[in-house]
């Protein structure tokens, strides 16, 4: 007997649901191609769903409740007919009449096993029996045992000519495809409900569906490959950035036996910042792996949903997929796996203790923080033929600004700035509900409806947050919504920003606080009251010291706070507006450069402020002269100022030293 090759073709977890993880029950097939139990996949969609929609629990795409319930979910036929095969054990395969003889038939009719004297002395002389479906059983053809394609071959003639009969007419088999409504229908439902539309024999239109599906996913299932190739690659990146983390951590420890207590003190404190930095990134690697692995694991499924289904579909069942699965392996041919980006620790050798790698510049000031992975916009990677890539750190001084360059956005009531990694700055809108990307160029690279949009910031896996009306969205840099959070946590989102862990920071404004935000799974970890402001709405994080800046837009004051809620420095008097060389005139966007100088749009003033990194003024460096009302400011990837009017220009300045 065959049945150990039989059984060999499908694992243990085969049958199993992804839910419950036992035997499926009624098991349905979502737009994605995944399949679970009715109850379980009802169950998560009553919990989780949001507008009709809800995730898929393997893919997490997002999946729309079918008119009528998710009970209009189509069977997997492959599944339903695997467990009807394999509901006798063929160690135990008895006939069902004489209980004695091994089966060799089945009746797909009376769905029962026949040895071949029952079939022809029991089964055959029943008066009902003329027309039966009767098969030979492959796992007892005497020849099949070592044959496995003979096997595959008997085993599609079997489930390709089961016979499905109408779920609203028991008695009628489905013979017709009506292309008006890409359904397949029985005698009965052509005479009543499809009496007027397009119809087609099955046998007629089934063979050339077969063709044109089994073409399709000829030509997606080598993406898989494409996408293999990618998650190897992440995991040798994560390979070598372990490697790096090794080599700095003995250097760090090496040197630190030479030192005096005070730097072996800091030396320390470097180490541990440096495993901070390396657990990020590894975190943001396998985020990008955990991506590109759900895109591979939906272009496999959808290929083994095809191939079955040209291998063991009936006619009406290759025609009740024919369409929806053509057109989603035509979608899924277009992904391609997000460009991999990791960040250079080498950094670090810019926090160290004169002398300990050689010559190097003396610090700014005491607080020395490493970079946080949003400050890679500061970092350029030169690469020389003699040398390895290093990482030089801009050290213009912002004495006065050159206007480069004027993008006319046209956007009215622009709010915010925000610039990414890949070139690309961000764009909000307020009163008209926008989110708007535009590339280094001034090219419009997509533009989104937010409702009640307000500020927004990029993270350093390429996503964007934005503050809304009542919490924070969070879309991808080609403009796909992928998350919400912070709703029912604040009362007044505004200002956003991440620190030097990743953590992403919100500014309410009435409840006069700041909420940080876990970066991986967006939960609310921790509230900054700041009391002292009036109406704060814009904040940052300077790099350098790690302190908050706030612009408390009401109060006509920028303040600096630490993590624990102190204020180590105020600029401008609180609640008085004015012009003078200290004073503040609604301040909007604040951002802070590699060297932790901070840039405040000063808007009714007409000019953007520069302050140290303890608060002291250093001169405007861009005055009414150049600009009107700037609302945003950002540094960019080659450490020029971006500045965001109301009116909808964006403005680039570079850095003259003098």
């Amino acid at each position: 007997m065959a049945s150990k090759e039989l059984y060999a073709k499908f694992s243990d977890n085969f049958l199993t649901c992804h839910i419950c993880l036992s035997e499926y029950k009624d098991p349905r097939v979502l737009q994605c191609y995944h399949t679970f139990c009715l109850t379980c996949i009802a169950n998560h969609a009553h919990a989780s769903q949001v507008g009709g929609k809800f995730q898929c629990p393997v893919c997490r795409e997002e999946i729309t409740i079918p008119t009528g319930g998710l009970d209009k979910l189509v069977h997997n036929f492959f599944l339903n007919k695997i467990k009807d095969f394999m509901l006798i054990n063929p160690k135990e395969a008895l006939c069902s009449v004489c209980k004695t003889e091994d089966v060799q038939l089945y009746c797909h009719n009376c769905k029962c096993h026949f040895c071949a004297k029952c079939q022809k002395e029991h089964h055959d002389n029943q008066d009902d029996s003329d027309g039966h479906a009767m098969s030979l059983l492959p796992m007892f053809a005497e020849e099949e045992t070592s044959k496995p394609k003979e096997l595959e071959e008997s085993l599609q003639q079997i489930w390709a000519q089961t016979i499905i009969y109408c779920e609203k007419h028991p008695d009628e088999k489905l013979k017709f495809y009506c292309e008006s409504d890409n359904t397949v229908l029985c005698c009965d439902c052509l005479a009543t409900d499809h009496k007027k539309h397009h119809f087609v024999y099955l046998e007629k239109i089934v063979v050339s569906e077969k063709e044109g599906i089994e073409q399709k996913y000829k030509e997606l299932l080598p993406r898989v490959s494409t996408f293999e190739k990618s998650e190897k690659e992440i995991e040798a990146q994560q390979k070598k950035l372990g490697r790096r983390r090794d080599k700095l951590q003995k250097q760090l420890q090496d040197h630190a036996k030479l030192l005096h207590k005070n730097v072996s003190d800091k030396l320390q404190e470097l180490s541990s910042q440096l495993q901070d930095q390396f657990t990020a990134q590894m975190k943001a690697l396998e985020a990008e792996k955990d991506s590109i692995q759900l895109q591979k694991v939906s272009i496999q499924s959808t290929c083994e949903f095809a191939k079955q289904l040209v291998r063991h579909g009936s006619q009406p069942e290759v025609m009740t997929h024919a369409k929806n699965i053509q057109t989603r392996m035509s979608e899924l041919k277009d992904f391609q796996p997000a460009p991999i980006k990791i960040g250079d620790m080498s950094f670090v050798k810019q926090n160290l203790p004169p002398n300990i790698f050689g010559k190097l510049k003396e610090p700014e000031s005491n607080f020395q923080v490493l970079p946080s992975v949003s400050q890679k916009l500061k970092i350029q990677q030169k690469t020389s033929p003699s040398s390895r890539p290093s990482v030089t750190i801009a050290t213009k001084t912002w004495v006065q600004a050159t206007l480069m360059k004027t993008f006319d956005i046209k956007l009215s009531n622009t709010h915010d700035i925000s610039c990414s990694l890949n070139g690309n700055f961000y764009l909000t809108s307020l009163n008209t509900d926008t989110l708007k990307a535009v590339s280094e160029s001034g090219e419009n690279v997509f533009e989104v409806k937010v409702p009640g949009a307000r500020c927004v910031t990029c993270l350093s896996n390429d996503r964007v947050v934005v503050t809304n009306v009542d919490g924070c969205m969070v879309y991808t840099e080609y403009g796909n919504q992928v998350r919400k959070f912070g709703q029912g946590d604040m009362t007044d989102p505004w200002g956003v920003t991440v620190d030097n862990s990743g953590h992403i920071l919100v500014c309410d404004g009435i409840n006069k606080c700041i909420c940080i935000y876990n970066a991986v799974d967006y939960i609310l970890i921790n509230k900054i009251s700041i009391p002292m402001c009036e109406k704060p709405v814009y904040i940052n994080v300077n790099p350098k010291s790690n302190v908050i800046i706030v612009s408390d837009n009401g109060g006509h004051c920028v303040y600096g706070v630490t993590l624990e809620g102190d204020v180590v420095f105020q600029y401008g008097t609180p609640g008085q507006s004015g012009q003078g060389e200290d004073q503040l005139y609604f301040p909007c966007g604040i951002c802070v450069d590699r060297q932790g100088h901070i840039f405040v749009a000063d808007s009714d003033n007409h000019r953007v402020v520069v302050l140290t990194q303890t608060g002291k003024k250093m001169r405007h460096a861009i005055g009414k002269q150049q600009i009107k009302v700037p609302v945003g400011v950002d540094i960019n990837r080659e450490g020029e100022l971006l500045v965001a009017e109301f009116h909808g220009k964006v403005k680039l300045f570079q850095c003259l030293d003098v």
